[in-house]
């Protein structure tokens, strides 16, 4: 699973069902009208190069470092993807110069999933009042 977009389209899936039979989105809908830069040519990619790292690769390596650990540590899909690697990765981009930002959010936004989920062992906090529309 690596888009960070499932876990909260799934809320809102399931909070729509209690209201109504069918909801259209826009998931997917990029690959027909074109994609994204990121699966176009090379060259597509290069004013991105003078932009700064995004966020996350800094903040894995920092401040969230610590956060993305327990989220590995606590979770209860150890029988489903390997966690010491999963370790070892995250501690290989806090320290060393290959960027591993992405693979580990992909990884965190799954273990989340997995907590919330199939564990439930997560419990997210939902606002009664969500964009105007009450939940029930």
């Amino acid at each position: 699973m690596a888009d960070p977009a499932l876990v909260p389209l799934w809320f809102i899936a399931r909070e729509a069902h209690r209201h109504v039979p069918v909801v259209l989105s826009g998931e997917g809908a990029d690959e027909p009208f074109g994609g994204y830069a990121i699966y176009r040519e090379p060259h597509a990619l290069a004013p991105f190069d003078r932009l700064p790292d995004p966020p996350a690769r800094a903040w894995l390596r920092e401040e969230m470092h610590g956060w993305a650990r327990d989220v590995v540590r606590d979770s209860g899909a150890d029988h489903l993807v390997d966690l010491g690697a999963a370790r070892r990765m995250l501690e290989a981009h806090r320290t060393g110069p290959v960027d591993h930002s992405r693979r580990i959010w992909a990884l965190l936004v799954f273990l989340i999933w997995h907590g919330v989920c199939v564990e439930e062992r997560i419990r997210p906090a939902i606002p009664a009042v969500v964009r105007g529309a009450r939940a029930r």
